[in-house]
C-alpha cells in the first residue's frame, strides 16, 4: 500500500509516506466451483498458491487440473471451471437375432455408467454362443463382447420303429 517510488526532497524529507507491502489473497475457491464431486487438494488463498483438482473413482476430470492464485487476486481458471463427469459406455448393440436388456436402467438407454450390467437374449429358435451378460468398465468398454445367436436345431423326434440315443441340447 502506498506509492511505488519515493523522492528525497531538498528539505530532506520524503515525497510521500513509506509504502507497506500487503498480502494478496484470492477469493475462496470452493465458492467458485459448483461441482460437489470435485476434490480439491488443500492449499491457501495467497498469491502464488496453487490448487490441484481430481475426481472420485468412475468419474473423469473435465477442464483444468489445477488453478493458481495470481498476483492480481484472481484465480487462473478463467471461464472454464473444472468438473467431474461420470465415465460411461455407449449402449452395446444387440446380437443378430437377439436383444439386449438393461439391468437397472430403462429401455432405450444409450449411455451406461461404470458397473452397469446388460443381459443379452436370443430370439426363439436361436441359441447363445458367448456370455449372456456384460458390464460397463472404467475404460469405457464392455467387459465382454456381445454373444452370437446361432440357429438352434429343434428336437428331431423319434424315428418310426426306432429310438433316439443321447439327445444333447447346448445353450
Amino acid at each position: 500500500r502506498g506509492p511505488s517510488s519515493l523522492t528525497c526532497l531538498p528539505t530532506g524529507k520524503w515525497s510521500d509516506m513509506i509504502p507497506a507491502c500487503e498480502r494478496i489473497y484470492c477469493p475462496d475457491i470452493m465458492e467458485l466451483l459448483p461441482d460437489t464431486r470435485l476434490r480439491v487438494e488443500p492449499g491457501n488463498y495467497e498469491a502464488g498458491a496453487s490448487y490441484k483438482f481430481s475426481c472420485p473413482v468412475n468419474y473423469e476430470l473435465i477442464g483444468p487440473s489445477s488453478a493458481d492464485c495470481l498476483a492480481g487476486g484472481q484465480w487462473s481458471l478463467g471461464s472454464l471451471l473444472p468438473q467431474c463427469e461420470a465415465i460411461t459406455c455407449p449402449g452395446p448393440g444387440p446380437p443378430r437375432h437377439g436383444s439386449v436388456h438393461p439391468g437397472a436402467a430403462g429401455p432405450g438407454q444409450t449411455q451406461y455408467r461404470v458397473g452397469d450390467i446388460v443381459k443379452f437374449h436370443c430370439d426363439t429358435g436361436y441359441m447363445m454362443s458367448g456370455s449372456p451378460v456384460a458390464a460397463c468398465t472404467h475404460t469405457r468398454a464392455w467387459s465382454r463382447p456381445a454373444p452370437r445367436c446361432l440357429t438352434a436345431c429343434t428336437y428331431p423326434g423319434t424315428a418310426h420303429g426306432g429310438m433316439v440315443d443321447k439327445v444333447k441340447f447346448y445353450y
